[in-house]
């Protein structure tokens, strides 16, 4: 009978109350055997797969991406180091990493469109973000993200849709957490002013001081 995390007497053992003690117990076990990965995957591949499906509105891409993430994250699990987060964070930054290598040689990404948007679902585990482009004027606030730069991008769906804290956006995206802090403050004023002065006269888009009255309150630890 397998000793590892996922079958003890023949069931799951319930989860300690350290989500972090668990993932380590879980990759231990996976070092020494790839299958209990699947823990791995079955935990954080929904989530991958939706950042993925954000970034570059490509639902059949984001598949293919997110197949590549894991693939990429079990050949090099030796690798991984611990830093105060979970796994779900050095996968992120591979699904980052892939992403920016897909669209390598391209001006920008490729703008979302309409039917890969309506491809997601509402999530309740989702953040703030997740909740604000389904509705009714998440195609316009699409536009808006996708007219930031890539590494903002990155930021504002980790931040707002995954709620990691800057802290850990810092260590997912390999950069400092002022460079985090600093561009969700001057992102959140350029999605603003993009969606005060839309570029359609007869299309005002949605209220921004709406839209973004929480976010101004939202800078995370």
């Amino acid at each position: 009978m397998s000793t590892s995390p996922s079958n003890v007497d023949g069931c799951r053992r319930p989860a300690p109350k350290n989500e972090l003690l668990l993932e380590k117990e879980w990759l231990d076990s996976a070092l020494s055997d790839p299958e209990e990965f699947q823990f791995f995957y079955d935990k954080y591949a929904d989530r991958i797969g939706r950042f993925i499906m954000v970034r570059t509105g490509d639902a059949e891409l984001s598949r293919d991406l997110t197949a590549l993430t894991f693939t990429k994250a079990l050949s090099h699990l030796h690798e991984f180091q611990w830093q105060g987060f979970t796994l779900g964070s050095w996968l992120f930054r591979i699904a980052t990493n892939e992403i920016r290598k897909h669209y390598a040689g391209e001006a920008r990404l490729s703008t979302v469109a309409g039917d890969g948007t309506q491809q997601m679902a509402a999530d309740p585990q989702s953040g703030m973000l997740d909740n604000l482009i389904l509705t009714e004027s998440h195609h316009f606030i699409f536009q808006c993200l996708h007219n930031l730069p890539e590494q903002d991008q990155d930021i504002f769906i980790l931040h707002y849709w995954e709620g990691q804290k800057t802290r850990e956006v810092a260590t997912t995206l390999d950069i400092s957490e002022n460079t985090v802090k600093t561009r969700l403050t001057r992102g959140r004023q350029r999605l603003k002013s993009m969606m005060e002065c839309p570029d359609s006269p007869s299309d005002p888009g949605p209220d921004p001081d709406l839209r973004f009255a929480d976010w101004a309150q939202s800078e995370a630890e």
